[in-house]
C-alpha cells in the first residue's frame, strides 16, 4: 500500500507579504519587469534592470488555487507551507512582532480553508527575541500550524543561531517543538557576480552545515532535547560533518 505524499519544504508568499514587498523602494522588494514580477533580495541586484535580476515571483507563489492545482498535478496529498527568505528579517524591530502575528493568522486561515490539504510553519520576529515565546505559545493553539520556520542568520548577521546556541534565546517551548531551518546562503560577499544559482547550489548547503554544527557543538540540542528540527536542503554537509559524529 502506497503512503500519501507529504511535502514539508514548499513556500508561499502570503498576499499581505507580497503587498508589503510591492510597496518597498529598497531591497527586499518586488519590481515589475517585462518578463513579469521579480523578487529582488541581493543588494547588487538593485541596479540590475534586466529581466534576469532577482527571482520570478508569480501567482503560483501566493494563489492558493494554483498551489492546490500544483499538488494535484504531482500527486501531493498534503503540503506544509511556509514563508521563504527574507521572511520578516528586514522589518523594523518595533513593527515585526505585529506583522508576524498577522502573517501567522493569515496562514492559519488559508490552511483552514483547504479541506485538510495545507498545514503551516509560522514566522517569528527574530529582531525581538523577547516576543518569540509568546507568539509560539499563541500559534500553538492554531489547529493547522505545525511549527515555525527560521533563518540561520536572523537579520543577516548570524544572530539567530548565536542566540540559540549560546544563551538559549529564543528559548524552545512546547509550542516550538518543531522548527524548519533554512538560510540565506554564504559566499555572496566574496563572489558577488555569481547570482542566485550559485547561492542556491552551494551557499545554502554550507550555511546550513555551519548553523546546525553550532547548535550541536554549543550544546543547544542537549539543553532542549524536545526540540525537533527539519534541516532544509538535505541537511547540507551534516551527514558527513565531524560535528555530527562527536559523542554527546
Amino acid at each position: 500500500m502506497s503512503l500519501p505524499l507529504i511535502d514539508v519544504h514548499t513556500h508561499m508568499y502570503l498576499p499581505r507579504y507580497v503587498a508589503l514587498l510591492r510597496e518597498r523602494q529598497k531591497v527586499p522588494r518586488i519590481v515589475s519587469r517585462a518578463g513579469g514580477d521579480r523578487l529582488i533580495i541581493l543588494p547588487d541586484e538593485e541596479a540590475d534592470t534586466s529581466t534576469s535580476a532577482g527571482r520570478p515571483i508569480g501567482g503560483e507563489f501566493h494563489e492558493v488555487s494554483r498551489k492546490l492545482a500544483f499538488m494535484n498535478h504531482h500527486g501531493i496529498a498534503v503540503s506544509v507551507i511556509s514563508s521563504a527568505n527574507p521572511w520578516i528579517d528586514f522589518v523594523e524591530p518595533e513593527e515585526a512582532p505585529a506583522l508576524a502575528a498577522e502573517l501567522n493568522d493569515d496562514l492559519e486561515a488559508i490552511c483552514a480553508s483547504s479541506a485538510g490539504r495545507l498545514l503551516g510553519f509560522g514566522v517569528l520576529a527574530l529582531q525581538r527575541p523577547e516576543t518569540c515565546a509568546a507568539e509560539l505559545k499563541r500559534i500553538a493553539g492554531h489547529p493547522h500550524m505545525r511549527g515555525v520556520i527560521i533563518g540561520s542568520a536572523g537579520r543577516g548577521k548570524g544572530s539567530t543561531i548565536r542566540r540559540s546556541s549560546q544563551s538559549g534565546r529564543p528559548r524552545p517551548t512546547r509550542a516550538s517543538s518543531s522548527s524548519f531551518i533554512p538560510h540565506y546562503g554564504i559566499g555572496h560577499g566574496l563572489f558577488p557576480d555569481t547570482g542566485h544559482a550559485m547561492m542556491l547550489a552551494l551557499g545554502f548547503t554550507f550555511e546550513t552545515s555551519i548553523a546546525v554544527s553550532l547548535l550541536i557543538l554549543r550544546g543547544a540540542l542537549e539543553r532542549h532535547p524536545g526540540l525537533k528540527l527539519l534541516i532544509a536542503h538535505a541537511g547540507g554537509t551534516l551527514p558527513i560533518s565531524p560535528a555530527a559524529s562527536i559523542p554527546a
